[in-house]
């Protein structure tokens, strides 16, 4: 076994090979060595997880010193040392028979180089012998190793359908083990509502389920509490992946507006919705609940998840009910705007004033751009790839997820009646194979976060089906995201997806295992 099938692959590989046998030895007999506790404990509460190995952790002397009394009598060990030259999440791995040097220039590095470990070991055959079973052996390398883009995400859409925290749980330890570091939470739509909010109580008795005739009861549903979710972020953090958290508003809100009407233009009772599609019902700018409603949601949120970022939805909302609402009209008469599009941006611009309180930056997607909003978002693209050209003329910052370019999950793997999936095809090269930087000037490129996948739920009901639809794709997108331009080799991947889909497997997802690109 070598680490040359590793995905993403990362800059620098130089195998080793020594006098003595050329492997390190990993088991509980080794010993970490920190100048920084949480960092050890980290790294060992992961180590411990994934592989049932209880690394002991020194950190009562200096690591130098206990490096050389180690090395001098033959223990193996494992050092953790901060590089202050080294970039953010960048990480080193020097792997010699006498121990394993890991540096990195903060927490995030640290992590990335477990993940390169734990992919490795992933990929070693299960030892038959139970003696050996706690004993892997690591070939000696060399590693160099950091992301080229900082956002590396993938959204999942728990509103459609909801899934339970031991999947979301799950889910994040395959983001994590691709170096993807962002879990984009799409937590409200029309069909569900899945957080609580301080003085709405129906948003949990009634928005977060729909009588869709999926259940025995006909009562499909649920929502996550104040506890899931920090159980969430806490198993996130440790894994160098953030949560960011999606309200969607002012439109995709029926569920709440099944839950309190009054938030409405007509006032009027609804259900909450069970097809797919964009709904008339929005958030009526013309009443005053609607912005204490907007303010209790956006202060809840922003105290429960420590993300810098909070995304804002902002897509895909009618202006019908404006049209035609008195109290809509005054408002715009109030602040003098010219058409009812406006009003988006005057309901998110006060979201925003809330959310900044506690500083955050927001996001939302790319329709932001036509309602005149006074903050300055990080534009989501998702309808078309000529809306960066837009966000960055503005000097706005972006997040590249177009829809008909690979990034949308919930499209079909290949053109075949026998895939599942809707709206389109995104075959693995198609995500792969994606540029984000296309026909983009120096100046342009310097606004590009990085990149997401998104994964819509409408047709995904259970984690095995998410699991199809999101892996390889996101292998794809990590290695894509990861890598210059220079580097990437879709040969490479291919030839390699062949073990690193063992891996998944051994980890208990269940991957797409069909063509990578169409033929024919």
């Amino acid at each position: 076994m070598n680490w040359n099938t590793l995905i993403p692959a990362p800059l620098h590989i130089e195998q080793k090979k020594y006098q003595h046998e050329g492997t390190f030895p990993l088991s509980s007999q080794v010993t970490i060595f920190s100048e920084h506790a949480h960092i050890a404990e980290n790294f060992a509460r992961l180590m411990a997880n994934d592989f049932k190995l209880m690394l002991k952790i020194n950190l009562d002397r200096s690591a130098t010193e206990l490096e050389s009394e180690y090395t001098a009598a033959s223990l193996p060990f494992i050092l953790l040392q901060n590089n202050r030259d080294l970039q953010t999440e960048e990480y080193s791995i020097r792997i010699s028979p006498g121990g394993i040097k890991i540096q990195a220039g903060d927490r995030l590095g640290f992590i990335h180089a477990y993940h390169t470990i734990k992919q490795y070991l992933l990929a070693l055959p299960l030892s038959q012998d139970k003696a050996e079973a706690q004993v892997f052996r690591l070939q000696c390398a060399v590693i160099t190793d950091r992301p080229a883009v900082q956002w590396r995400g993938a959204m999942l859409d728990v509103s459609r359908h909801l899934f339970p925290v031991a999947f979301i749980l799950h889910f994040i330890d395959l983001l994590a083990l691709h170096h993807l570091n962002i879990f984009h939470w799409h937590l409200t739509d029309d069909q569900g509502w899945r957080i609580g909010v301080p003085g709405y109580p129906k948003l949990l008795e009634v928005a977060a389920w729909r009588d869709d005739m999926t259940t025995e009861s006909g009562r499909y549903g649920g929502y996550y509490t104040e506890q899931d979710i920090k159980k969430v972020i806490e198993h996130a953090s440790h894994r160098g992946v953030t949560v960011v958290p999606e309200i969607d508003l002012p439109g995709h809100v029926s569920a709440a507006i099944a839950a309190y009407p009054e938030l409405s233009c007509r006032k009027e009772a609804i259900e909450v919705p069970v097809r797919h599609g964009i709904y008339e019902d929005v958030l009526c700018a013309g009443t005053p609940a609607v912005y204490t409603f907007i303010e209790a949601l956006v202060r809840k949120v922003c105290r429960l998840f420590p993300s810098d970022y909070l995304h804002l939805g902002g897509d895909e909302c009618p202006t019908a009910r404006w049209k035609e609402c008195p109290a809509c009209g005054e408002v715009m008469q109030q602040h003098g705007l010219h058409k009812p599009q406006d009003l988006q941006g005057l309901l998110m611009n006060y979201a925003v004033q809330i959310a900044e309180e506690y500083d955050k930056k927001i996001i939302a997607w790319d329709e932001v751009l036509a309602v005149n909003p006074d903050f300055r978002p990080i534009t989501a693209v998702w309808r078309d790839v000529r809306y960066i050209k837009d966000a960055v003329a503005t000097n706005l910052q972006v997040v590249v997820s177009p829809s008909q370019t690979g990034t949308y999950l919930d499209n079909k793997h290949l053109d075949d009646p026998n895939e599942p999936g809707r709206l389109g095809v995104s075959t693995v090269k198609d995500v792969y194979t994606l540029d984000i930087f296309k026909d983009l000037s120096d100046r342009e490129r310097e606004f590009i976060l990085g990149g997401q996948g998104n994964l819509w739920t409408e047709e995904i009901k259970y984690g095995r089906q998410v699991e199809y639809m999101a892996f390889p794709r996101l292998s794809a997108l990590a290695e894509n995201l990861w890598l210059p331009e220079a580097k990437k080799d879709w040969s490479r991947f291919t030839e390699v997806m062949k073990v690193h889909l063992l891996r998944l497997e051994r980890l208990g997802a269940q991957p797409y295992r069909g063509a990578l690109e169409q033929i024919g």
